[in-house]
């Protein structure tokens, strides 16, 4: 449980991360285009920066997308580390619980036999059954 909590964390955390890079790349970019588009003079390479302006600015729209992609599945984590932290706790008071069953069931004398070797197993590591 511990890796799966610690993986999803690292997950979340790096999806978080990458759309806010990737803008910041983008925002750099723009800013050389921009320093690139007013040193030329040329129109022919004007009109190659300026696709290359709309290519990125199309990529952007895709990284977009791709960020509500990454955000819905993000939920969708979040839900199933919840449910598997839930089944995990419903399956730990479930085994707790079975020792309090096996003893219902038994007879007093074989109760506090089961318990005694049941502590013995606690505080050694010898197989007793």
């Amino acid at each position: 449980m511990k890796n799966i909590n610690a993986e999803s964390k690292q997950l979340l955390q790096q999806s978080q991360n990458a759309p806010i890079e990737l803008r910041a790349y983008v925002l750099i970019t723009t800013a050389k285009l921009d320093t690139l588009k007013a040193a030329l003079t040329d129109p022919a390479q004007l009109a190659a920066l300026e696709k290359v302006e709309k290519e990125l600015e199309y990529t952007l729209t895709l990284a977009h997308q791709n960020e509500a992609m990454v955000s819905g599945l993000r939920g969708l984590l979040v839900r199933l580390v919840e449910q598997y932290q839930t089944a995990n706790a419903a399956y730990n008071a479930g085994w707790d619980a079975r020792l309090s069953d096996v003893v219902a069931q038994l007879t007093n004398a074989d109760a506090d036999a089961l318990l005694k070797r049941v502590k013995a197993m606690d505080t050694s590591e010898k197989n007793l059954f």
